[in-house]
């Protein structure tokens, strides 16, 4: 049996939470979902997924410095990053440290197509 990527999401946002579970689904990825950076870095050295999720305005720090601090482990240099953006424009914005982004709300489809792309780059 294939193993199912590892991808973590980091929102404290239930809507987003609920609408990254339905997109991605339980049978194709392993999801683990946080509501904040210090449950996530306590996720990633629990277990380094393939991908990192993040909101934008996730609470307790910055989704950049967050990503900016993963780069800087071996471990976890070559990890994927996907920033989820409101299109209000609040929160933080696409930084140099991540590898995509995306405008929510976004549909389903442009979000499986986005995580799935940035999870064939590895």
């Amino acid at each position: 049996m294939e193993e199912r990527p590892h991808v973590l999401l980091v929102s404290a946002d239930e809507g987003v939470r609920a609408q990254l579970r339905l997109t991605l689904g339980d049978d194709r990825f392993d999801l683990v979902e946080v509501p904040d950076i210090r449950s996530a870095s306590t996720a990633v050295a629990d277990r380094p997924p393939a991908l990192v999720v993040l909101d934008g305005d996730v609470p307790d720090g910055s989704a950049d410095d967050f990503v900016t601090t993963l780069r800087a482990q071996p471990e976890t240099a070559d990890m994927r990053t996907l920033l989820l953006v409101p299109r209000s424009g609040s929160g933080d914005g696409p930084g140099e440290s991540v590898d995509a982004s995306i405008s929510m709300p976004a549909t389903s489809f442009a979000l499986l197509r986005r995580i799935e792309g940035l999870l064939a780059s590895t």
